[in-house]
């Protein structure tokens, strides 16, 4: 669910900075470091479309090229991102490894927003795995990096309500994420539709359909407006179910199809195996009344078997 998820990516927004408006007498960053935040501009872009190997294969050539020119900072970031992909493919351990790497040397270093972010990342896949002790020891560590170096992190405390809402605790959770939304802003898409995608998944626990729909379809413009295709695929699985759980069969069937026709083409074989179970749930609910599908299905069945025109991954 994209609700379990927080903004894993470190964005190289000072790096990129120093491409086009160094003064003379600064000292030019090498061609290879240019090369490499390039790169890590082009990674993000493929993580955010959900084209993961797309994704690893441009973070593995940044911190390549970051490590040639002994670029620590920027090394940091690579494995940071490498991290956040492993933990978007659900290899735990790999995620964790690469984040406590990148944890040591932004300590090292004193990039006290990579080393928050770091905390923050493995706190969030230890939620991923249910280890909520450990992921509240994550976050008591990145909240305290945050306020020694004046950091501001929303979605820290996105972090920190999901851990609330996975132990049943829904009013500290709603009122961490309401905090989160206002320090936020749509301005930052990605990171403001996870906090509101967050909030529709309280509200979705609190038994609250109405609110956790207005959520979600918050989180899906915010996604939708900034080409975000795997967390689209997200707000429409949650909405989809949402939808089942109160009996709107036949608007879940349209909103778990729209998901399902992402994940197929983004080769997202568990999610959409997910999706398809959902799916026979409503078709079955509906009977007689499930609409005609045979188009979709079409398509599907194409884009399973690797029929694709437009390349979303290549």
């Amino acid at each position: 669910m994209r609700g379990e998820k927080s903004i894993g990516l470190v964005i190289a927004v000072a790096l990129a900075l120093t491409m086009g408006c160094a003064r003379k007498a600064e000292v030019q960053k090498p061609r290879f470091n240019k090369a490499a935040t390039r790169d890590i501009i082009e990674g993000n872009t493929w993580y955010m479309r959900g084209c993961y190997v797309k994704a690893l294969a441009s973070f593995h050539k940044a911190f390549e090229k970051f490590t040639a020119q002994d670029d620590q900072d920027g090394a940091a970031l690579a494995l940071n991102n490498l991290g956040s992909v492993y933990r978007a493919e659900k290899d735990w351990d790999s995620a964790l490894l690469f984040f406590e790497e990148s944890r040591r040397i932004f300590e090292r270093t004193g990039d006290s927003r990579g080393l928050v972010q770091a905390l923050a990342n493995t706190a969030a896949t230890f939620t991923d795995m249910d280890q909520l002790d450990k992921a509240e020891t994550a976050l008591e560590a990145a909240e305290a990096a945050a306020l020694k170096n004046n950091v501001a992190l929303p979605t820290l405390k996105s972090n920190r309500a999901l851990v609330l809402i996975r132990r049943g605790h829904m009013a500290e959770a709603e009122k961490l994420l309401t905090e989160a939304e206002a320090q936020s802003s749509p301005d930052k898409p990605f990171e403001y539709a996870t906090i509101v995608h967050a909030m529709g998944l309280c509200a979705e626990k609190k038994d609250d359909p109405d609110s956790a729909l207005r959520h979600y379809s918050r989180a899906l413009e915010s996604d939708r407006k900034a080409g975000y295709s795997k967390s689209i695929a997200d707000d429409l699985a949650a909405t989809g179910r949402v939808l089942a759980a109160t009996n709107r069969h036949t608007e879940a069937l349209e909103a778990l199809y729209r998901s399902l026709g992402i994940r197929t083409l983004l080769a997202d074989v568990k999610g959409a195996e997910a999706l398809s179970v959902q799916i026979k749930t409503s078709l079955e609910a509906l009977g007689d009344g499930k609409p005609d599908l045979r188009v979709r299905e079409h398509f599907l069945k194409r884009w399973s078997e690797g029929e694709k025109k437009a390349g979303i991954c290549q």
